[in-house]
Order: C-alpha cells, then sequence, then structure tokens
C-alpha cells in the first residue's frame, strides 16, 4: 500500500482562498457595466450633491451666502443623503468593488465637476439657481432635480432596453 502524504491545512486553505478570490472575480466580471434605472438615479443624486458642495466652496463670494445656502440644503436633505450612501455602497458591493472603489469613483466625480467648473462661464450662477431650488424643495422632489441637472451621470452608462415583443395577431 502507498501511504498518503499528510495534507497541510495551511495548504487546504491557501488553495480555498485562491478558489473564492477566482470565484469573486468571475462574478465582477459577470457583472454588467451599465446601470440600472434606479441606480442611475442614485448615482445622479450624489452627484447632483457633490456639484452644489462644490458650487458652495468655488462660489463663496464672501458673504458667506453660497455656504448658508448649501448648509440649509444638506440639513433638509441629511436622511436621503444618508440612504444615497447606503445606496452607493450597495451599489460597488453587488459588482464585488467595495468602499475603495467607490471612494475612488466619487473622487473622480468630484474632479471632473472642478474641471467643469473651470470652462463654464456662468458656473457660479447656474450652481446657485440649481443651490436655491435644492434648499427650497422637499426632500423627496430632489430626485427629480437630480435627473434635470444631471442628464448622463459621470461614468455611468445606463444599460439598453430590453426590446419589446410583439405578440403575433396583435
Amino acid at each position: 500500500m502507498f501511504a498518503r502524504p499528510p495534507v497541510h491545512r495551511s495548504l487546504l486553505a491557501a488553495i480555498l482562498a485562491l478558489l473564492l478570490a477566482a470565484g469573486s472575480a468571475a462574478a465582477a466580471a459577470a457583472q454588467p457595466s451599465c446601470h440600472s434605472p434606479a441606480e442611475l438615479g442614485t448615482i445622479r443624486f450624489r452627484q447632483l450633491q457633490i456639484e452644489l458642495w462644490l458650487a458652495a466652496r468655488k462660489c463663496e463670494a464672501g458673504n458667506g451666502e453660497y455656504s448658508r445656502r448649501y448648509n440649509a440644503y444638506v440639513e433638509k436633505a441629511r436622511p436621503g443623503l444618508v440612504e444615497n450612501g447606503r445606496e452607493l455602497q450597495a451599489i460597488f458591493s453587488r459588482r464585488g468593488r467595495g468602499v475603495a472603489a467607490m471612494d475612488h469613483y466619487l473622487t473622480g466625480m468630484a474632479n471632473d465637476a472642478q474641471i467643469r467648473s473651470q470652462s463654464a462661464a456662468d458656473y457660479c450662477q447656474a450652481a446657485w439657481t440649481r443651490l436655491e431650488r435644492a434648499a427650497t424643495l422637499a426632500p423627496h422632489a430632489l430626485d427629480e432635480l437630480a435627473v434635470d441637472a444631471v442628464p448622463l451621470p459621470y461614468r455611468a452608462d445606463p444599460c439598453p432596453a430590453a426590446p419589446s415583443r410583439r405578440h403575433a395577431g396583435g
């Protein structure tokens, strides 16, 4: 009879870890690169918040009015912002990417907003109009403002609509 060599638990654990990592990578690769309408809404909402924050920092004229108006908006929108943060984490989690990838994405979104702000001649006036509207809207209406203000979010492509099926004889 042949003696079976001992299998070390650490070797088994390493093999299991590699298999799990490969499965996670495959699952992440299988996730769609497009975003559902609900995901786009979540991303739009956060992009609006980032752009309002940027305007409050960039456009302050010394009298503090932008900051006061932005702070009023944040106070009113706080529950929605907290929920939005949870939804963003869920999106990145479902795609197997995690919090670090989400932070990287949001930093890119903020950098993109900063770059765009430098080339728009009427940036501060347009931002003030959005900020005024955001500060006066009911929290549930902020989603509508986000759709108006952010038609296509930063690096977030919508999934193509499924083709409709026509029934024979109909």
